[in-house]
């Protein structure tokens, strides 16, 4: 069999795509691709030259409701093979024999569109790996679709063993579904397949739950009950301009690739705490991600503040010294979305000074096993308390109006030890004012682990 591209793929890659893997006499000098089934570590090589790490970022490319043609995409993924220079070494595998199939109907490449955000990111890697290295033109499953009424056909299943298709040169492209032309039947279909099949993450189930729920709206249907959860959670984050994406992608501002936990976080505690902990984020960093780990820390604070008798007035104030003194401390950066992890992160001191203690034997730190949310929350009592003493230290002003009773566990208090820097973190002047000893300026260095990631 030969391998046949539509006009669209030829325009943009040349006659065969040679472009991209070459002309035939120049494949002749490459490996072939099924010559490396089976091989991790070469899997693992190529994977690691592909952009992005692998992942094409649909929405940031075609927005996060838009319905690109199959081939618009295919055209971005086709670039990322180019741009990886996996095929200036190997060769695609032939198409081999084509067995008559059962069911299906064979169409064109240019009636289908990828509609988002029911279909999730696409995972070149996947493609590469588990596709065009094993390929079996018979075992690929048909494209499951809706139909139009305008002919017109929506992918909702099966889009990666389809890129393969497109790739590998297949003419036409089989397909198999329903014609309807509700749009809530994109999401459901979607959904019938694939929420809580482990090769979809939560983020993606949890986009096609919302859209199912916004489809159903529209079209005066009930919402389901599974769904309406993800739904109030995705309005209450879209209200502050923040939502979540999919893990391994780059960080992106208000956004948080660790969806599942911050869904976690919303439940546990509440919409109120939950939602004031969300703003204190934005408000600090507007051009940093959305951190599960300090809105984890920041709503134990305030729901242990809320418990110990505060007003609704006194909490809001207690929210402010939460946005003062961990901002001043870890500085908005336009240029780095990072405020989760490792050095100038609130999280990064606190496992600073968790890491800093004995972590075995009969002298273990208690500390040590603790869940990092009790941690983190105990490092911004002890930031805002250490703010306090730096400007009654320094200006004899006192920043603080009331007594903050300090974490506990189990009704244990929680040590944890985070220098305020008034200048910001990464700029270490002047020192730091201890909060038990407020007479005396300490340099920040006594206060900055060497096991600081």
């Amino acid at each position: 069999m030969e391998r046949v591209y539509p006009k669209e793929l030829i325009e943009e890659f040349g006659n065969d795509l040679d472009t991209i893997f070459g002309t035939p006499e120049e494949q002749t000098t490459k490996k072939d691709l099924r010559s490396i089934a089976g091989n991790t570590k070469e899997y693992a090589r190529l994977v690691k030259k592909l952009p992005n790490n692998g992942i094409l970022d649909v929405y940031d490319k075609f927005g996060k409701n838009a319905r690109p043609t199959f081939l618009q995409v295919g055209i971005e993924v086709l670039k990322m093979l180019r741009d990886s220079g996996i095929f200036d070494e190997y060769k695609l595998p032939k198409l081999g024999v084509n067995y008559k199939r059962l069911g299906g109907h064979l169409v064109h490449w240019n009636l289908l569109y990828l509609r988002y955000p029911v279909q999730r990111n696409v995972k070149v890697w996947h493609i590469l790996r588990d596709i065009l290295i094993e390929w079996d033109d018979n075992l690929n499953d048909p494209a499951y679709v809706r139909v139009l009424s305008d002919g017109t056909m929506n992918v909702n299943d099966k889009q990666h063993g389809n890129f393969g298709r497109l790739i590998m040169g297949a003419e036409m492209v089989c397909v198999e579904g329903i014609h309807s032309d509700d749009q809530s039947m994109d999401s459901n279909m979607y959904a019938s397949r694939n929420i809580h099949n482990l090769e979809s993450g939560w983020e993606n189930d949890a986009n096609v739950r919302v859209t199912r729920a916004q489809d159903f709206e529209r079209e005066g249907k009930p919402i389901k009950e599974d769904d309406k959860p993800t739904l109030d959670f995705y309005n209450l984050l879209e209200e502050e301009g923040c939502g979540w994406q999919e893990r391994g992608l780059a960080k992106r501002p208000r956004l948080c690739n660790r969806g599942e936990d911050l869904f976690d976080h919303f439940q546990t505690y509440g919409e109120s705490i939950f939602l004031r902990c969300v703003k204190i984020n934005t408000a600090m960093w507007p051009h940093g991600e959305l951190s599960h780990e300090f809105v984890w820390g920041a709503a134990e604070f305030l729901k242990q503040m809320k418990e110990s008798g505060f007003t609704d007035s006194q909490m809001r104030d207690i929210a402010g010294y939460i946005q003062r003194a961990v901002g001043d401390t870890y500085l908005d950066n336009p240029k780095k979305q990072n405020r989760a992890t490792g050095q100038g992160t609130l999280w990064g001191s606190v496992k600073a000074f968790r890491d800093s203690l004995e972590r075995t034997g009969v002298n273990k730190d208690w500390r040590t096993s603790i869940s990092p949310n009790f941690l983190i929350a105990a490092g911004i009592h002890n930031l805002i308390m250490n703010m306090n003493a730096f400007h009654k230290h320094n200006s004899n002003r006192t920043i603080v109006k009331y007594t903050l009773p300090k974490i506990k566990l189990n009704d244990v208090e929680i040590e944890v030890i985070v220098p305020y820097f008034n200048s910001g973190w990464g700029a270490k002047r002047k020192g730091y004012v201890d909060s038990v000893e407020t007479d005396k300026a300490f340099d920040h260095t006594k206060l900055l682990f060497e096991a600081e990631e």
